[in-house]
């Protein structure tokens, strides 16, 4: 999963930095034109980076339109595919991530405020309701549906055509890590 740690964007931009010194020492004037217009989309690309850096704390955390509290199960569902168990042992270490990203996520959020950058009110009751509609079904709350995402894995579990005995397994893996990571 995409850390959202200040760490880890201070060692995009400090990577940035890095590639935008080993661009600098190719001779521009030799590229073709299109190679050239690759160049300073590039260059243009890691000095946004780098400037941007010290913008982070100045900016919405989420909102109503996307953010990670839809975009991350969105991902989960729609991109990550399991095709082996090898894919299926992925999908359930993301899932027990989920927790430590919203923390950082927190994190963010606490750093925005103290800059007097504060996300609209008008924005949460959206946030909200996507973060709720994650968690509602089971293993949330006693329902005859499932959530999203325990639907999905479920799914995904079965398509792998595992022995019985390997699918309770990780049938109660993933209930606990929805339990422990994405319910909180």
């Amino acid at each position: 999963l995409n850390q959202f740690s200040y760490r880890f964007d201070q060692e995009t931009a400090e990577l940035a930095e890095t590639h935008l010194d080993i661009l600098a020492t190719f001779d521009r004037d030799d590229l073709s034109a299109k190679d050239r217009l690759s160049y300073d989309l590039y260059e243009e690309q890691l000095k946004d980076q780098i400037e941007g850096l010290k913008w982070r704390d100045y900016r919405y955390q989420v909102n109503q339109m996307f953010g990670i509290q839809s975009g991350l199960p969105g991902f989960m569902m729609n991109m990550h595919r399991v095709k082996t168990e090898k894919d299926l042992q992925n999908y359930l270490a993301r899932l027990n991530q989920l927790k430590s990203v919203f923390c950082e996520l927190i994190n963010n959020f606490m750093r925005s405020e103290n800059n007097g950058v504060i996300t609209p009110q008008f924005v949460f009751p959206k946030v909200i309701e996507d973060s709720k509609n994650i968690i509602s079904g089971n293993p949330f709350v006693k329902s005859k549906n499932d959530s999203p995402l325990f639907s999905d894995f479920k799914g995904k579990l079965k398509s792998l055509k595992l022995s019985k005995a390997k699918q309770e397994e990780y049938m109660k893996l993933g209930r606990s890590a929805l339990l422990s990571s994405v319910g909180p």
